[in-house]
Order: structure tokens, then sequence, then C-alpha cells
């Protein structure tokens, strides 16, 4: 974490994705053993997107997992 609370922002991988739906991906955030987490913009500013690795076997506690806001919680 940097001094201001949020996390240092990572150049992007050759096989990182450029676009989400409507969102434009600036970075990576991390990785970890269930995805990889980008930064992102969209229309109503920034947001954190987490890409589920493919490889993963999916479970539905997953989904709900990946939906945790990450930013602007109280």
């Amino acid at each position: 974490m940097t001094e201001y609370g949020l996390p240092p922002v990572l150049g992007l991988l050759d096989g990182d994705p450029r676009t989400l739906g409507p969102y434009r991906i600036a970075g990576r955030l991390g990785q970890g053993g269930m995805g990889t987490v980008y930064l992102a913009e969209g229309i109503a500013g920034p947001v954190a997107l987490k890409v589920i690795s493919p490889h993963r076997p999916p479970r539905p506690q997953a989904r709900q997992r990946a939906a945790v806001p990450l930013w602007g919680r109280e």
C-alpha cells in the first residue's frame, strides 16, 4: 500500500485485456490464486475489476467474493 492507502498500479502484461465490457483497463493491482485484479476506468470513475483465472473450477461463492468493493468501504 502507498501512503495514500491505494496499492501501486503495475503495468499491463502482453496477455492482459485492454478493455472489459465498458471498462478501459489502466493497470494491474495484483494477482493471486483466484485471479488478477485490474484498475479500470469506467463512466463513473476508477474501479477495481477481478478476473477469475480460467483454470479455476467455478464455485458459487467465488462470484460473491469477487463482487466486494475494494474502495469506499465504511
